[in-house]
C-alpha cells in the first residue's frame, strides 16, 4: 500500500489527538459514573492500535528516527496492557499502586510521546496534540483526586 509523506503524518496527528479526545472523553464518563460510556470509549481507544500499528510498520519508508519507533511502540503497548486488565482479565488494579505507577508512567509515556509524532504533521498539529494531551493529564489527576480511580 502506498501512502505519501502528509498523508501519514497526518495518519500520525489524528491518532494523537484522536486517543486524547476520546481519553478526555472517558475520564469525563469516570467522573460522572457513567460507565457503559466508558466502557465504549475504552473500546473505541483500543481500536486505535490499528492505525499504530500501520505507522510502526511504514515508518521505515520515511527515514524515521528510533525515538518515533519508541513512541509508537510505547503507544501499542498501552494499548495492549490496557486491553489485558481492563478488558480481558477485568483486573481492579487501579488501587493497587504497585501496578498503577507504572500503568500510568506508561500511560503517560505514550500518549505524550504521541505529541512528538504529530509534530511532523506540522505546528498546528503539536499544539493541538499537546493541549489534549494536556486535557488527558489533567482530568487523570483530578479523577483520581475526587473518585480514587
Amino acid at each position: 500500500m502506498l501512502i505519501d509523506k502528509e498523508s501519514y503524518n497526518l495518519t500520525g496527528a489524528l491518532l494523537a489527538v484522536f486517543d486524547n479526545i476520546i481519553l478526555t472523553a472517558l475520564f469525563i464518563a469516570r467522573l460522572y459514573r457513567r460507565p457503559k460510556t466508558e466502557y465504549i470509549l475504552g473500546v473505541l481507544f483500543l481500536f486505535s492500535f490499528f492505525p499504530a500499528l500501520f505507522l510502526l510498520i511504514k515508518a521505515h519508508l520515511f527515514n524515521r528516527p528510533f525515538i518515533y519507533y519508541l513512541q509508537l511502540i510505547l503507544l501499542c503497548l498501552f494499548i495492549i496492557v490496557e486491553f489485558l486488565l481492563d478488558y480481558l482479565l477485568k483486573i481492579d488494579f487501579r488501587k493497587n499502586k504497585i501496578i498503577t505507577i507504572p500503568y500510568v508512567a506508561l500511560s503517560y509515556a505514550a500518549l505524550g510521546g504521541m505529541t512528538g509524532a504529530a509534530s511532523y504533521a506540522g505546528m498546528k498539529w503539536l499544539i493541538l496534540s499537546a493541549v489534549t494531551f494536556l486535557s488527558v493529564v489533567f482530568l487523570s489527576l483530578y479523577v483520581h483526586i475526587k473518585t480514587g480511580l
